[in-house]
């Protein structure tokens, strides 16, 4: 398994042949961190809130 930390609360885990994860994924502006450009087969979110519900 591969655990990638993108900043803030946002994780990528992939593992071959199986689903890529992605956790909030956040809102460049709002954290001032560099604009995602993420493939996910799912998105978790942790609360409703721009750091973490960039969907």
């Amino acid at each position: 398994m591969e655990i990638t930390w993108y900043g803030h609360s946002c994780f990528r885990l992939t593992e071959r042949n199986y689903a890529t994860v992605v956790t909030d994924p956040y809102d460049s502006k709002t954290v001032g961190y560099e604009a995602l450009k993420l493939r996910a087969d799912i998105v978790a979110i942790s609360h409703d809130a721009l750091g973490h519900n960039n969907t």
